[in-house]
């Protein structure tokens, strides 16, 4: 391997330095999304590293509220280009549209599966082609969360499933 280039803010025309680069996504058009967190921007490149603009001060399509996304974990676009942000601080998963507008707002799925004191902070998240949404949540030990297009929990996937016997439940006492 080698170094093929750096870029920065200067090299990126930008103002402000770049702060908390926690995640980057590659599109089937040949983008490059760069979740800069710590500014609560994200950075869009083209297949050469050249800026092509940033999208900030996001705001809500109904509402017109602002979304802050300091300190995001994860970042993916979809094929139609809806941009999918894991907002860990907030969590929150924001789902922002063509017009760089938060059409939906993804929280902590209402489930008998999940304490309710677990805080469910997004970390990563990605989409399939049917438009399904898979995200890894930190404290969430018991698979990735799977909602739907419209932000419906369905299930958690590839969760260890574990019976419960008597022998679990010795092995569990004896350790403690």
């Amino acid at each position: 391997y080698y170094l093929y280039k750096t870029i920065d803010n200067k090299s990126l025309g930008l103002k402000d330095s770049l702060k908390e680069l926690n995640d980057m996504c590659f599109t089937s058009d040949k983008k490059v999304y760069i979740l800069d967190s710590g500014n609560s921007r994200i950075i869009v490149l083209d297949k050469d590293w050249k800026f092509l603009r940033s999208i900030e001060n996001i705001k809500d399509i109904k509402t017109n509220e602002e979304y802050d996304f300091t300190g995001a974990g994860g970042i993916t676009v979809s094929n139609e280009g809806i941009i999918y942000i894991a907002d860990t601080k907030n969590q929150r998963i924001l789902v922002i549209n063509s017009d760089d507008k938060v059409e939906r707002v993804i929280n902590k799925p209402q489930t008998s599966l999940l304490d309710e004191e677990i805080s469910c902070n997004f970390t990563k998240v990605m989409t399939d082609k049917q438009g399904r949404i898979y995200a890894i949540a930190e404290d969430v030990n018991i698979g990735i969360l799977v909602f739907s297009r419209d932000g419906e929990f369905i299930t958690f996937y590839g969760g260890n499933k574990v019976d419960v016997t008597l022998e679990t439940i010795r092995k569990y006492f004896m350790r403690n």
